[in-house]
């Protein structure tokens, strides 16, 4: 080991001077082929200049010749969470609390790891332990806070923001992360002066912004909110909403008559749909309009817009590359493009923006009819589907999500059957349920796994009850009488007032009132229900 060459070369990195780093680290390693020190700063000088990859196969031959060193495997851990590499970054920085166990750099690393895995609990047992040794850290502070966030436990995440705020004021994602907080449990004044402030101590947070556009979106404020709903596609969002990047000229309201514009994909089914609310008046107005979307929804579409061009696409993105590469060869000049997302801002920015409908899609209407003839051989009643899930652990799933039992006494209403439009059940939970309860849902794969099969299936009844999911938007986009329940606090588009759904008139809510449970709704729902079937005999 040349110690004055090394000594050189961390002086040089601190200095900012790769270059310099580099030269000296080769030079010890051609006489000094086994010094840990230089593969260390190696992988230092990889990661810096973004080369994860090659940061991590040079802690990782650092740590074969010298493995008892605690920084090597912490250094080791960052560079793989940078890959992506989740487990074995963990099993890094565990390995360097096994060998120190006081080491703070490690055990921060590794809760952050936990945090991104969901692991919230390890996550927050790993932040405490750092505290123990540092009270007022703020970073650690404010992870802490996530985790128990993520762990519902919200009072002592609220308690863990403001310790960080205390800590260190100007700490903008602690103030963003309590403002989302405040919006959880109904203080929405107090949310809106927490975003305010992360954006006024950080004019770029992306993450901040987005949380912002949702709390305007949900209160009707839409103008200012459409405005901050373009941060979604950042690429420093912590999820950023992809958006292939045409290379067309982006659409800023010109007038479209004579004009080809290109209406593309994002985000998911549901979110295509409402949008897609906005696409007969942009079809009218353009001289030619093409749109790309799901292929799920091309069928649907291209029925629906007959005098658009519709291109379905495979959402995975390697896929979009090839597929965008070939159609945009073979296309009419395009004078502008849009993400459907950005559509809103150009067209609804108050309520009265939004036009009364009896559906903007089109099923199949040979399809239909079959499903109707089907449905005739269940007997006389309402024909009803039902969806009674939605969402992920990431869009609220638990907070807006209900078990079959909990329908039950909507399901025992006489002279209806009911539908299963639940895209992720399957034979044996509707099987258990009959078992459990005497109530036979019916259920049809082939509508489910064809979503113009669904459409064409949703056309054909009376009725759809749901969660909020994305058969509430294929419903209230057909024009379907639809109800909804909504959850005390719902994500943006279902709002916080009122039983009426801007999107789409055919559909109402039925909203969870805050502290109630999901009983009082379905009780509601289901005199509702009573009443509709004397209606329609």
């Amino acid at each position: 080991m040349d110690d004055a060459l090394i000594q050189a070369a961390e002086h040089a990195l601190h200095d900012g001077d790769l270059r310099r780093v580099e030269s000296l680290c080769r030079q010890t390693l051609e006489t000094a082929p086994q010094d840990s020190d230089a593969f260390g700063l190696l992988g230092k000088l990889a990661y810096q200049m973004g080369d994860a990859e090659a940061a991590a196969l040079c802690f990782q031959q650092a740590i074969i010749i010298d493995g008892n060193r605690p920084a090597l495997h912490n250094h080791l851990g960052t560079a793989l969470k940078e890959l992506g590499q989740w487990e074995a970054a963990i099993a890094a920085f565990r390995q360097a609390l096994a060998l120190q166990p006081d080491n703070d750099d490690a055990a921060y690393n590794l809760g952050t790891a936990w945090l991104q895995q969901g692991r919230h609990e390890a996550a927050a047992a790993t932040f405490e332990a750092v505290l123990t040794r540092h009270p007022d850290h703020a970073d650690t502070l404010n992870n802490l806070g996530v985790a128990l966030h993520g762990l519902g436990r919200l009072e002592a995440a609220a308690a863990a923001y403001r310790r960080a705020l205390a800590a260190q004021p100007d700490h903008a994602d602690a103030h963003n992360n309590l403002g989302a907080l405040y919006q959880e449990t109904y203080r929405l004044d107090e949310a809106i002066l927490c975003h305010r402030t992360a954006l006024e101590l950080r004019p770029d947070f992306a993450a901040a912004h987005m949380n912002y556009a949702r709390l305007l979106l949900l209160q009707g404020l839409y103008a200012s909110g459409w405005k901050e709903y373009a941060w979604r596609t950042h690429p420093s969002q912590p999820e950023p909403v992809f958006v292939y990047p045409y290379p067309f000229p982006p659409w800023e309201g010109e007038p479209l008559a004579g004009k080809t514009l290109l209406v593309h994909a994002e985000q998911g089914l549901g979110d295509e749909i409402m949008y897609a609310s906005i696409l007969p008046e942009i079809v009218a107005e353009a001289g030619h309009c093409i749109i790309e979307c799901n292929q799920r929804l091309e069928a649907l579409f291209r029925r629906s817009f007959p005098a658009a061009t519709v291109i379905g696409v495979n959402r995975n993105q390697s896929e979009w590359k090839t597929q965008a590469a070939q159609w945009v060869d073979q296309a009419p000049p395009v004078d502008y493009q849009m993400p459907i997302g950005s559509l809103p801002r150009q067209r609804r920015a108050a309520a009265v923006d939004f036009p009364r409908h009896g559906g903007y899609l089109q099923a199949d209407p040979q399809r239909a009819a079959d499903w109707r003839q089907r449905l005739t051989v269940l007997g006389g009643g309402l024909k009803i589907g039902i969806s009674w899930r939605g969402g992920t652990a990431k869009t609220g799933g638990a907070r807006r999500s209900m078990t079959l039992d909990q329908w039950r006494p909507l399901l025992e209403t006489p002279d209806a059957h009911f539908i299963n439009l639940q895209y992720d059940s399957g034979p044996e939970e509707l099987a258990a349920f009959r078992e459990q309860s005497g109530i036979t849902l019916h259920h049809w794969p082939e509508a489910i796994d064809d979503y113009d099969e669904t459409a064409a299936l949703i056309a054909s009844l009376d009725l759809v009850i749901s969660v909020c999911t994305a058969a509430v938007h294929l419903a209230g986009a057909l024009g379907r009488p639809t109800w909804v329940f909504t959850p005390a606090m719902p994500e943006w588009p279902y709002g916080l007032w009122g039983e009426t759904l801007p999107w789409y008139p055919a559909v109402r809510l039925f909203r969870q009132v805050r502290g109630e449970d999901w009983e009082a709704v379905v009780a509601r729902a289901a005199r509702a229900l009573s009443a509709f079937s004397r209606r329609h005999g």
